[in-house]
């Protein structure tokens, strides 16, 4: 869609017409054809979603998967170029951090600012047929120590 400028018109002016304020495109790697670990194919996308910016005046909401590195910030697990996360004003991700329950674990980063304390939460079913978050403490589960028994001359102190 972002390589066909005839499909960026059609979206540019339907945002237009209908006044939109915000826009959500989910998700990034079927939005072009580009090669999503390629800096200069990915800054050409970015040009793309930079000038529906500057024509509508919307705000861009991009989804985009991340690489499932558990030990990286959001930036750092952004999948593909780094020109990706650049264009990012703020990230957020939501990952699955308990698999017996369902727990998910919400972070975001921000350029400009402080961002919010990360929060867990579960999806709940409802009686009525329905869904509702149900915020939740999470701990990582802790690794178990090792007894130690030490004599009185291996003892440390």
């Amino acid at each position: 869609m972002l390589d066909y400028p005839d499909d960026v018109s059609e979206l540019v002016s339907s945002l237009k017409r209908q006044q939109s304020e915000f826009l959500i495109l989910d998700v990034m790697r079927v939005l072009h054809g580009a090669d999503e670990n390629n800096n200069t194919e990915m800054q050409r996308v970015i040009g793309v979603l930079n000038s529906i910016q500057d024509q509508c005046g919307c705000s861009i909401l991009l989804v985009h998967l991340d690489n499932k590195r558990e030990d990286a910030t959001l930036t750092e697990r952004s999948r593909g170029a780094s020109a990706i996360a650049g264009y990012a004003e703020f990230m957020c991700g939501i990952r699955v951090v308990d698999e017996t329950d369902w727990t998910r674990e919400f972070c975001c980063e921000l350029k400009a600012a402080m961002p919010p304390d990360k929060f867990h939460f579960r999806i709940l079913d409802t009686a009525d047929g329905g869904l509702k978050l149900e915020r939740v403490e999470w701990h990582p589960p802790g690794r178990k120590k090792r007894k130690q028994n030490l004599s009185q001359e291996e003892a440390p102190f």
